[in-house]
């Protein structure tokens, strides 16, 4: 047995459970954050032939170990489909499209490859993962515009300075609901089966959508062995 592995493993779960550790760094951010939102649906499975569209809002972020960190997040996007950008026969038959404007709220955890102090004085570059649990608003939903999902992140972080960090983001977001694109079940038994699998919202088949984003962050407070005079 690898005694090592088993004492790396040990220290996360510390830096997890103990929130008054001496592992702790407590440093906490607020920033803003832009990039490009892709649909993915029944108007839009085919990746090459999504539109982007803009995605803005802001965050803040509790590191609360050098490897953990929960952020949470607000953002405003407009998302869309049209089928016209699809070369599938049954989708430019359809001839749908759509556009709306939708609210998206995140908290995730992210775990960081590499120990990370956003108030260091070396630059330092970090790759992270993250999940956790999220809403998305969309007036189009009708009875129940809030909807459940569950976001899935990917990046990396780096710190300009001991005030500001960057980070380059690679989100996807799992709905719950086949109805961000307003299509409903469409029933025509004339059509074939793969082409009405095609014109439906189907139950099995939900909604989702990706962004691409930079996020900037500024330093609010820190509590770390970085804000020792040696360090500075």
């Amino acid at each position: 047995m690898d005694y090592r592995n088993l004492n790396k493993i040990f220290y996360i779960f510390l830096t997890i459970l103990l929130p008054n550790s001496v592992f702790s760094q407590k440093s906490t951010d607020i920033g803003t954050f832009s990039g490009a939102l892709f649909f993915v649906g029944e108007t839009s499975n085919q990746i090459l032939n999504v539109k982007p569209n803009v995605l803005y809002g802001i965050f803040y972020r509790y590191n609360k170990t050098e490897y953990l960190a929960v952020n949470t997040s607000i953002a405003v996007a407009k998302i869309s489909g049209s089928d016209i950008l699809s070369t599938d026969g049954a989708q430019l038959q359809r001839n749908y499209s759509f556009e709306h404007l939708i609210t998206d709220f995140n908290v995730t955890f992210q775990f960081n490859f590499s120990s990370y102090y956003p108030k260091a004085s070396e630059i330092r570059i970090v790759p992270f993962i993250g999940t956790g649990f999220g809403f998305v608003l969309a007036s189009n939903l009708g009875v129940f515009p809030v909807q459940p999902k569950i976001p899935f992140a990917t990046g990396i972080k780096w710190n300009l300075n001991k005030k500001i960090n960057f980070a380059l983001e690679l989100n996807y977001n799992y709905t719950f609901t086949d109805h961000l694109d307003k299509l409903y079940v469409y029933d025509n038994s004339a059509v074939e089966t793969r082409q009405a699998l095609k014109q439906s919202a189907q139950n099995y088949n939900t909604d989702g959508y990706f962004s691409l984003q930079v996020n900037l962050a500024f330093v609010l407070a820190s509590q770390s062995k970085y804000d020792c005079n040696s360090y500075h």
